[in-house]
């Protein structure tokens, strides 16, 4: 389970998304769109032992974090 907390300052829509290396989606989570702090929790139980990056989208704004699971 990854946890990451964001902060919302307008009330886009917000999207976290989850690429392999090789760019392919591999899941995307919609976000409730309230201004605020969240927490965002995904599952990586069913995901294969790889890198991956996840894309959290907020309107213009996109913030990227590589993560490893193994």
């Amino acid at each position: 389970m990854f946890f990451n907390r964001v902060v919302y300052s307008n009330t886009e829509k917000s999207v976290l998304e989850v690429y392999d290396l090789l760019g392919a989606k591999v899941t995307s989570i919609p976000i409730e769109n309230k201004i605020g702090l969240k927490t965002i929790s995904l599952d990586l139980a069913k995901m294969a032992s790889a890198e991956y990056i996840l894309v959290f989208k907020n309107g213009n704004n996109r913030l990227e974090k590589k993560i490893i699971k193994l």
